[in-house]
C-alpha cells in the first residue's frame, strides 16, 4: 500500500477500510508518512468527505 495511492482514492471519492486507516494512522505515527502527504489527504478528505458509518465489533 502506499499514500500516494490512498491520496488519489480518497481524491476520487473513494471509502477507507479499515486496513487503510489503520496503515495511515500507523504510517503517520511512526514517521514513514510525511507531513505534506498527511496534508495533501486532509485536503482530500475536506472536499470529499468522511463516511461515519461504524461497524459492531466482533
Amino acid at each position: 500500500m502506499r499514500m500516494v495511492d490512498l491520496i488519489e482514492y480518497k481524491k476520487n471519492n473513494g471509502e477507507f477500510n479499515q486496513q487503510q486507516i489503520q496503515f495511515i494512522i500507523d504510517g503517520y505515527v511512526e514517521g514513514s508518512i510525511p507531513d505534506y502527504q498527511m496534508s495533501a489527504l486532509l485536503m482530500a478528505i475536506c472536499f470529499q468527505g468522511l463516511n461515519m458509518q461504524r461497524k459492531r465489533p466482533c
